[in-house]
């Protein structure tokens, strides 16, 4: 097992990434694996995973190095910080740039599973999520973090007249557009990045790992974008895919005592955020268009007061 501390990491790019090359290079780096199988999970715009043995995730980055050394380092003050199950870093490639990690096993929140399990467990499971985002909020030093690398969140400064002229331009309907108006004076008035915090800062549906048969929180995964800013971030990521169970978990969050979570300012936060995937409808691929429409439909269903639930993108 690789140590993590003052190691050399591999300081090259994977780019064969068939099965066949990962094997070989896992099993040179680490021969006592006895490898048996390995299938593809799946890939994003930053990284590629797959699952060994049916045991472990090989997380491979596509595009930088620096920012997986990074993530190994964050994700071990992550693990000792907060006492829900968080990816915890076992094997580092040598040469090449990978690392491998026990296995969350369970389902997302876009599982049926969860879709239909009752009030109750939600608000359990709710429970868990909040106690996660207190944990990272309040217990992971933000001097630490930036020891490790860690910035400011700059993805979600906005440009607020530029995303007026994004309205105007791709919103036909007066109503919506003059709902997302409204939204967008609010988001101007508001106050940001009051008492910043370590985010999670992709708190989606596919993020949180649960147990299907209990409906209660198996682990967190994908701290790849961790960052330092406003906690009302991380509740906005959620809010987006999966409003209703957000405003469970802003409520046991805030009856922890130190901050109150408000609902209206986390569909500020996350209306704001969606209006900015109205550009990927000027783009013309199959994945910008439909992170384009969900966005429409989003934005259209607020508008009238609606919750979008589970929404993939």
């Amino acid at each position: 097992m690789t140590k993590l501390t003052n190691q050399i990491f591999g300081s090259k790019l994977l780019y064969d990434s068939t099965t066949d090359n990962i094997n070989r290079v896992i099993s040179r780096d680490f021969p006592d694996l006895d490898l048996a199988e390995i299938k593809l999970i799946g890939a994003g715009s930053d990284c590629i995973a797959y699952m060994v043995n049916n045991h472990f995730v090989c997380k491979i980055p596509k595009k930088s190095i620096s920012k997986l050394n990074q993530e190994i380092r964050v994700l071990k003050l992550i693990h000792e910080s907060v006492s829900t199950k968080t990816p915890n870093v076992s094997h580092v490639g040598k040469k090449y740039g990978y690392i491998l990690y026990p296995m969350i096993f369970g389902e997302d929140l876009y599982s049926s599973s969860f879709r239909r399990s009752s009030s109750s467990d939600k608000d359990a499971l709710a429970q868990d999520v909040a106690g996660f985002l207190y944990d990272l909020h309040h217990n992971v030093s933000i001097a630490d973090a930036r020891l490790l690398g860690v910035m400011n969140n700059e993805k979600d400064v906005f440009d607020v007249e530029e995303l007026f002229l994004l309205v105007e331009k791709k919103i036909v309907a007066s109503s919506v557009k003059n709902y997302l108006y409204d939204v967008l004076n609010k988001y101007r008035t508001t106050e940001h990045n009051l008492n910043d915090v370590v985010l999670h800062h992709d708190l989606c549906n596919a993020n949180i790992i649960i147990n299907p048969t209990a409906i209660r929180l198996n682990g967190v995964i994908d701290f790849g974008d961790v960052a330092i800013g406003d906690r009302y971030i991380d509740f906005s990521s959620l809010y987006r895919r999966n409003p209703l169970f957000a405003m469970k978990v802003a409520k046991y969050y805030s009856g922890y005592g130190k901050v109150t979570i408000y609902e209206s300012k986390v569909h500020v936060y996350a209306v704001t955020k969606e209006i900015t995937k109205l550009k990927y409808g000027l783009e013309g691929n199959e994945e910008s268009t439909l992170i384009y429409r969900s966005a429409i439909k989003r934005l259209t269903n607020w508008s009238k007061g609606k919750s979008v639930e589970c929404i993939p993108t």
